[in-house]
């Protein structure tokens, strides 16, 4: 059985950025990308720096967004030391009853996760997340089937690998996102498809009641 990442898509929805909080966070008329969430532990928060740093580098009228609960101040010196201008970068946070509204803001997501064994059966919550806001994402292959699912739903773009050459060849097809008409549409109806927490709440009790009725029988066969 498999249990996926869950993301409430009452909550998380598709819609317009609200400008009021674009204006607060000088973000008003930006291409918005960016991070939400944990940037360390199993991130690679130095490679997801140096992508966004190439991204203020190669496009126009780009913004950084962070929203962390992580050090602000420390968040900033790795930036510097990454080539991201300070006056390209707002960090900030938020309650988590006010993430969708963040999570809208974004015109792409931006996350690279260690493709160690373990991470090899899960992935991110920020990925239900943002696909369910219709944010498409960037990511790097080797994490689950977060690269299969974001590659076959034409809902981001998965980079082979971390090198300078693949960030580079990345950048048309991050500049084909934000020009997508049809790209929000895509990124909710994956969401929905992958990632209903009613879905998975049914899947999990599906799962302990077959538990339930093989224990209850006294054997193990059919585990």
């Amino acid at each position: 059985a498999v249990i996926p990442t869950c993301v409430d898509l009452d909550r998380f929805t598709v819609g317009e950025k609200d400008p009021d909080l674009a204006a607060s966070l000088g973000l008003s008329g930006s291409r918005v990308v960016g991070c939400i969430g944990t940037m360390s532990n199993w991130y690679m928060r130095e490679e997801m720096l140096r992508y966004l740093a190439l991204l203020t580098r190669s496009l126009d009228r780009v913004r950084v967004l962070i929203v962390t609960r992580e050090n602000h101040e420390l968040v900033r010196r790795d930036a510097a030391a990454a080539g991201l201008p300070n006056d390209r970068l707002v960090v900030t946070t938020a309650a988590f009853a006010d993430m969708p509204r963040f999570t809208r803001l974004f015109d792409a997501g931006v996350f690279f996760i260690r493709p160690v064994l373990s991470k090899r059966a899960s992935a991110a919550t920020k990925l239900a997340e943002f696909l369910a806001c219709g944010v498409p994402v960037v990511i790097n292959d080797g994490v689950g089937d977060s690269g299969v699912i974001v590659g076959q739903g034409q809902v981001g773009v998965v980079l082979p690998s971390l090198d300078a050459a693949s960030m580079e060849r990345s950048i048309p097809e991050v500049c084909g996102l934000f020009d997508d008409p049809l790209i929000a549409d895509r990124c909710r109806r994956v969401a929905a498809e992958h990632f209903d927490v009613v879905r998975g709440a049914q899947r999990y009790r599906q799962l302990y009641d077959r538990l339930s009725s093989v224990l209850n029988k006294g054997t193990s066969d059919e585990l």
